[in-house]
């Protein structure tokens, strides 16, 4: 299948060693959010299916294949399971599990039909409009645009389904207390990301 990839500078290296396996490196001059990245690639993809994962997650072999088994039956979003890169994960520490579909649809581990990105994209302000909400208590790049891309998609009436053979892996971050107990207090307030879609 074709693969698209967007990057920063210092993974260009990597990248080009898979030049000629089917890989398509789509470079940016400048680091941009990662909701305006991932339309980037949706502009210049040419697929039926649009796959995306994260910079600190790992595939397992075959994901690809799982997660295009899943566009069936009217299905226009198929998400896969994310598990730690590691186990068991040392307390504290932040990772991601997703063992089912459970109604949030990060980008580490999910596709699209590409029409429906065609009508629906990330919206390249949702995240920072977020992250602004909160004040800055998270720091770092905008957040929940994949997450509300998903809802949006499926208010439509799209389908969604989850493939548990399509494994992503996905990087264990040290424990850091700091951030947990600012993150608790920013799920608490996470009104706006809620209040839009309350009838997922």
């Amino acid at each position: 299948p074709e693969i698209y990839t967007l990057s920063l500078h210092d993974a260009l290296p990597i990248l080009e060693s898979v030049k000629g396996r089917g890989v398509q490196i789509v470079r940016l001059e400048r680091n941009i959010p990662p909701g305006n990245a991932r339309n980037r690639g949706v502009d210049v993809a040419t697929g039926d299916i649009v796959a995306f994962t994260d910079d600190d997650c790992c595939p397992e072999p075959g994901w690809l294949h799982a997660l295009a088994a899943g566009f069936r039956d009217g299905v226009g979003i198929v998400q896969g399971r994310t598990r730690p890169a590691f186990e068991p994960v040392p307390p504290l520490a932040r990772t991601q599990w997703t063992p089912a579909e459970y109604g949030l649809y990060e980008t580490a581990n999910i596709a699209y039909r590409r029409s429906h990105l065609s009508v629906d994209r990330f919206d390249e302000r949702f995240g920072a409009e977020l992250r602004a909400a909160f004040g800055g208590q998270l720091g770092g790049e905008p957040f929940g645009e994949d997450v509300e891309l998903a809802w949006r998609v499926k208010r439509r009436g799209v389908a969604s389904r989850f493939a548990s053979t399509a494994v992503v892996r996905h990087a264990v971050h040290p424990a850091d207390p700091a951030y947990l107990l600012r993150r608790a207090v920013v799920d608490r307030k996470s009104t706006r990301l809620n209040s839009s879609h309350i009838t997922i």
